[in-house]
């Protein structure tokens, strides 16, 4: 006889009873199919994402040089590569040291370069020049002179059409 958890009744008597066995457990499942082709390779690609945050420059090429006595125009010292050189440590020979003009063949537009007084204690001269070829001319501000002191440094950017800026 059934229990009366399993057990459904037809009518008003126990007469018409109907057991209900509860279901056994599941068996295994079968195997999978074979996988699907992938998409085409020439599909559609998602939206571009949002621009990254900007970064500081990374001065990584990197001269030590000497910067003679007196004016030095157009200057191109060896191992100078414009465009590429981008820190340029200058060893002023005395106070009179003085750039009136860096080589900048090649050189795009916004290039930026550190240039830094390698010495401690003697003082060099960066000065506006016509005298320099046009591409090659440092700009001061107000076409005036900056002296740059003994473990100074000042950022140079390239302008296409005015030269070295300040």
């Amino acid at each position: 006889m059934s229990t009366p958890q399993n057990q459904v009744f037809l009518g008003t008597t126990q007469t018409n009873v109907i057991t209900v066995n509860t279901p056994g457990p599941q068996g295994p499942t079968g195997p999978l199919g074979n996988p699907g082709p992938t998409g085409p390779a020439s599909g559609p690609t998602g939206p571009t994402g949002p621009t990254g945050a900007s970064q500081a420059p990374v001065y990584s090429n990197t001269l030590v040089a000497t910067l003679p006595s007196g004016d030095s125009d157009n200057f191109s010292p060896f191992g100078y590569v414009p465009g590429v050189t981008d820190f340029l440590i200058l060893m002023p020979t005395d106070d009179t040291s003085t750039l009136l003009g860096l080589a900048a063949g090649g050189v795009p537009n916004g290039f930026s370069l550190v240039m830094f007084n390698g010495t401690p204690s003697i003082d060099m001269k960066i000065e506006s020049s016509a005298s320099s070829t046009p591409a090659n001319q440092l700009v001061c501000a107000e076409n005036s002179t900056a002296l740059l002191e003994g473990y100074a440094k000042v950022i140079l950017v390239y302008l296409t059409g005015v030269g070295w800026t300040t």
